[in-house]
C-alpha cells in the first residue's frame, strides 16, 4: 500500500510539472523510464495503462509545439542513419514477426535521445537529466548496496533489475552510474546533495561488484584509473578511490576472488557443476555464430535483435548451449543484427561521443566558470567507457542508458563550445568601446563591460 500511495504521489507530481513544458515533461518521461514502478509495485497498475507511450508523445508534441529550436548535430545524424539501417535490416529479415515490435521499442528511444539533444540547452537542464537519471536508477540501487554491505557483507547479489537485466547487466548499469553520481558531487550546488551524491556512490559501487560480474570487475577498475587520470588533483582522486577501495575490498569472500580468476578459463566449475556457458569457452562460440550470421547477411545481418531466434539456425554445437541464446557482446551482437555497416556505425557513434567528450573537457579548461561542464563531461565520458568494457561481455547494444549518454554527450559538447564562443567574442569588441568612450570623453556606459578608472 505505501508503495503504491509513493507511486501515485510522484506521478502525479510528475503530470503536475510536466505542464510547465516539454522540458519537465521529458524528466518525468527519464523517471518512468528509468526507475519502472511497474516492476517495483507490488502490484502493478502501471503497465495497463501504458504511460511510457503516452508521455513520450506529450514530450514529442509538446516540444514541436514549444517552439524549441531542434537541434541537429554529427550525433544525431549519426543515430538516424543507425535507426534507419536496422529499420531496413528488420524490413528484409526472415524473423520479422520476432524483430518488428523490438525496433519500435528501439526507435521509441532513439527519438527520446534526439529530443535531449533538443530539449536540454543549459547546464541547469543537463544538471536536472543526469539528476533524474542517478535518482531513479539510484533508488533501489543504494539501498540493496548498503544494505548488503552492512547486513550480508560479501554476498551474491544477483537480482535483476528491469533496465539492465541480469547480474551482467547490472554490474554495467550500476558502474556507469556511478560516474554519474561522482559528477553530481562535484557539481550540486548545496553540501547536502554532495554528502548525500558521495554516500550512494559507494552503495552502487558495492551493488555493481556484488553481483560477482567479471566484465563489472574490469569496469569497475577501468572507472577508477578514468576517474585518478582526469582529476586534477591526482592525491585526493587517489585517496578517493583508496577509501572506497578499504570499505569495499575487506568484505569481499575468497569465493569472489575465485570467480574473477576465471576470466581466463576454458571451462568455469560453479557449485561442482562444468558451467560452459558462463565461461570463455561459451562466449567465443557466441561470438563465432554472430560472425556466422554476418558473413552469411553482410549488409543486413539478421534482423534488429534477432541473433536470439536465429540462433538455432546458426548453431554448430549440436544445442550443447542451449537454442535461445544471446550474443553476450555488445559488438559482435550489433555484427550479427546489423551486418558489418551496422557495426560500423555502431562504432562512429561511440567515437563521436568520446570525441564530444573530450573537446567539451579540453575548452572548459579554458574558464574557471566551465569547469561544471568538464566535469559532466567527464562523467558521461567515464560511463561511456564503462560501457565500452563491461558491453563487450553482455548484449547491451540497445541500452537505453547508453543511447541517452550518447546524447547527453553531444549537450555537454554543445553548451562548452557555445559559451567558450561567447566568451572569446567579448574581449574583441572591448577595445572598441573603449576606444568609442575615449573619444566621447568617458560620457557613456556600455552594459555588460567595465572599463577601469582613469589614474
Amino acid at each position: 500500500m505505501l508503495r503504491s500511495l509513493f507511486v501515485v504521489a510522484i506521478l502525479a507530481y510528475g503530470c503536475a510539472k510536466s505542464l510547465k513544458g516539454p522540458f519537465y515533461a521529458l524528466l518525468f518521461y527519464l523517471w518512468l523510464a528509468y526507475f519502472r514502478p511497474e516492476a517495483w509495485l507490488w502490484t502493478d497498475f502501471i503497465t495497463q495503462l501504458d504511460l511510457s507511450l503516452l508521455l513520450g508523445l506529450v514530450v514529442l508534441f509538446s516540444m514541436l509545439l514549444s517552439g524549441e529550436k531542434i537541434r541537429f548535430s554529427v550525433g544525431s545524424l549519426l543515430m538516424l542513419v543507425f535507426l534507419t539501417h536496422s529499420l531496413i535490416s528488420t524490413l528484409v529479415s526472415p524473423y520479422f514477426d520476432y524483430s518488428w515490435p523490438l525496433w519500435v521499442q528501439f526507435a521509441k528511444q532513439v527519438v527520446i535521445s534526439l529530443v535531449i539533444m533538443t530539449l536540454v540547452n543549459t547546464e541547469e537542464r543537463l544538471r536536472l537529466t543526469l539528476g533524474v537519471i542517478a535518482v531513479s536508477v539510484g533508488f533501489e540501487a543504494v539501498k540493496q548496496g548498503w544494505a548488503s554491505l552492512i547486513l550480508h557483507p560479501g554476498s551474491p547479489n544477483e537480482n535483476p533489475h528491469p533496465v539492465f537485466g541480469d547480474n551482467n547487466g547490472v554490474a554495467v548499469g550500476m558502474l556507469m552510474l556511478v560516474a554519474i553520481l561522482v559528477a553530481l558531487a562535484r557539481v550540486s550546488p548545496k553540501r547536502w546533495q554532495r554528502l548525500l551524491s558521495r554516500f550512494a556512490a559507494v552503495g552502487v559501487v558495492y551493488r555493481g561488484l556484488s553481483t560477482y560480474s567479471r566484465g563489472g570487475f574490469l569496469s569497475c577498475g577501468i572507472l577508477a584509473l578514468h576517474y585518478l587520470a582526469r582529476s586534477k588533483r591526482k592525491v585526493v582522486g587517489a585517496l578517493a578511490i583508496a577509501a572506497v577501495s578499504l570499505a569495499i575490498i575487506p568484505v569481499l569472500p575468497a569465493t569472489f576472488w575465485a570467480r574473477m580468476n576465471t576470466i581466463n578459463d576454458a571451462i568455469e566449475t560453479r557449485n561442482g557443476v562444468d558451467d560452459v556457458d558462463s565461461s570463455i569457452q561459451g562466449r567465443l562460440h557466441f561470438w563465432k555464430i554472430a560472425i556466422a550470421m554476418a558473413d552469411e547477411r553482410p549488409f543486413v545481418g539478421v534482423g534488429h535483435q534477432a541473433f536470439q531466434t536465429a540462433y538455432r539456425n546458426y548453431d554448430t554445437s549440436a544445442g550443447e548451449f542451449g537454442e535461445i541464446r544471446a550474443a553476450h557482446s555488445s559488438w559482435f551482437g550489433v555484427l550479427a543484427d546489423l551486418g558489418f555497416p551496422g557495426l560500423a556505425l555502431f562504432i562512429l557513434l561511440i567515437a563521436n561521443g568520446f570525441r564530444t567528450c573530450i573537446r567539451a573537457q579540453r575548452l572548459a579548461k579554458r574558464d574557471p566558470a566551465l569547469q561544471d561542464l568538464g566535469r559532466m563531461a567527464m562523467a558521461i565520458e567515464g560511463a561511456l567507457l564503462v560501457y565500452c568494457v563491461g558491453g563487450s561481455f553482455v548484449s547491451d547494444q540497445y541500452l537505453e542508458m547508453h543511447w541517452h549518454m550518447l546524447a547527453l554527450s553531444v549537450v555537454v559538447d554543445r553548451l562548452v563550445r557555445e559559451r567558450v564562443t561567447v566568451v572569446e567574442q567579448v574581449p574583441a569588441a572591448r577595445p572598441t568601446l573603449q576606444s568609442a568612450r575615449a573619444l566621447l570623453g568617458g560620457r557613456i556606459a556600455v552594459p555588460g563591460v567595465h572599463f577601469p578608472a582613469k589614474s
